[in-house]
């Protein structure tokens, strides 16, 4: 209750105080129902065998990548997220797995099953996004993952 007091306060010295809190509640509602609703997406592919791209996903909507994850059978693979014109994520995995111990969301790893994985989480766009993943030579991806909210 605390923190309501506290934006309550914040809205009273920024309008005055004869803000009515009934007034505020049915703005913040209306404010809330012209809100877009994410609506989430999940792209799944298993055991592809992959030469040259792959494309995983792609979105004209603004919206948040949660979770993209490639386990490959040879580290050979490029994941490249491009979110508004922009490459925000373009790497090998073995130019990932010589930094991912100092990356919070991004990593590559071999997992238990000895499958050359690459995660990328939390990356967020305003118009558009596209995700592919490129094969040096030929890859058998054993699974690849993407979940993303679009907000339409």
């Amino acid at each position: 209750m605390s923190e309501v007091l506290e934006l309550y306060e914040r809205l009273r010295s920024l309008f005055g105080p004869e803000v009515d809190v009934v007034e505020l509640e049915e703005l913040a509602g209306e404010i809330a129902r012209r809100l877009p609703k994410p609506v989430t997406r999940v792209v799944k592919t298993a055991n592809s065998t992959v030469e040259g791209v792959l494309e995983v996903a792609s979105s004209s909507a603004r919206g948040r990548l949660r979770e993209l994850v490639v386990r490959g059978e040879t580290p050979s693979y490029r994941v490249r997220v491009y979110t508004d014109g922009i490459a925000k994520v373009d790497m090998s995995w073995e130019e990932l797995s010589r930094v991912s111990q100092h990356l919070v969301a991004l990593s590559a790893y071999v997992d238990e099953e000895g499958l050359y994985t690459f995660r990328v989480e939390d990356v967020s766009w305003a118009r558009e996004m596209r995700v592919t993943v490129e094969a040096d030579g030929r890859v058998v991806l054993r699974n690849v993952v993407c979940i993303y909210d679009e907000y339409i």
